[in-house]
């Protein structure tokens, strides 16, 4: 039993990482059109507003 859950373990790992390094060339495309196509930030980010602390 304590073999096959390491196999898993070793198994998932191994499938994470072929489809991180997969994806990794669209999103990277993806991200370059964005920047290329308006001058803000690839990331949205966001501030927030709290009536106790102010701007967050």
């Amino acid at each position: 039993m304590r073999g096959k859950l390491f196999l898993k373990r070793v198994l998932d790992f191994a499938v994470s990482f072929v489809w991180l390094v997969l994806l990794s060339a669209p999103f990277a495309i993806i991200a370059l059109a964005i920047k290329l196509d308006s001058k803000g930030s690839v990331f949205f980010r966001f501030s927030s507003y709290s009536a106790e602390l102010g701007a967050m």
